[in-house]
């Protein structure tokens, strides 16, 4: 049977204040979209540590499953599966134009193309770090820490790491740790790319010694097998 579960408030609140980050005013850009609807990542939850107002540590993994996109707003489905086996599902969106977003990992997905020194959202103080790579792919790495106090005075502290794929935007990999007296909560969460259905997973690399026995094994096979088909074939003759 399929369990409900509510979506942790911090999760929630973190959506919320990040609307609130305009901290540091920087030049606007042009925004890259780099999924579309029907593209999907699934992430593995490695830790998820906490306490508080509705905090649900039991998660297992879970995936993000893009249904629409319309200009810049990407609108997502998150379908999250716990350790009992239960389930639960939530929606959301982000306009990566601007970074507004409501419901979910709304920052599981940010505009591609981006490179070190560019603001993740124009007005934002979130700057691309440096450009690495990460299992194959170009990875944009941005690390984050900031307060953030909201127009009622409730405020927060929120700490990440991020790696995002730079052709889609989409997280690799991250960590995210948010505490805020005001909701009484604190959390900490690390997740992984486990798999999604838009790019190839790169083909391994050999080293030239590897080439090089490779190549010598093949030519070996292949004149073997040459000579066998070049032997002349004995016929017997009967004695009259």
């Amino acid at each position: 049977m399929r369990g409900k579960h509510v979506v942790p408030g911090a999760l929630a609140l973190f959506a919320v204040l990040m609307v609130s980050a305009e901290l540091t005013l920087v030049q606007a850009q042009g925004v890259t979209v780099g999924v579309a609807g029907g593209n999907w990542f699934e992430y593995q939850m490695l830790s998820v540590t906490g306490n508080g107002t509705e905090f649900n540590p039991g998660i297992s993994n879970f995936t993000v499953d893009v249904y629409l996109v319309t200009g810049s707003l990407v609108r997502f489905q998150e379908d999250i599966r716990y350790h009992n086996t239960t389930e639960s599902t939530v929606t959301g969106y982000t306009d990566l134009s601007n970074g507004s977003s409501e419901g979910g990992r709304s920052w599981i997905i940010v505009p591609a193309n981006l490179k070190a020194g560019d603001p993740v959202y124009p007005n934002w103080n979130w700057i691309i770090n440096r450009t690495v790579a990460v299992d194959g792919r170009e990875a944009n790495y941005l690390s984050v820490t900031n307060a953030y106090t909201n127009n009622s005075g409730q405020n927060a502290d929120v700490n990440a790491t991020v790696y995002c794929d730079q052709a889609t935007g989409a997280v690799l990999n991250a960590t995210v740790s948010a505490r805020s007296l005001s909701y009484n909560f604190q959390f900490t969460e690390s997740y992984i790319l486990i798999g999604q259905n838009i790019w190839t997973p790169p083909l391994p690399e050999f080293s030239p010694a590897i080439l090089a026995a490779t190549m010598v094994i093949l030519t070996t096979c292949a004149a073997v097998t040459y000579c066998k088909k070049a032997k002349p074939h004995h016929v017997k003759r009967k004695l009259a």
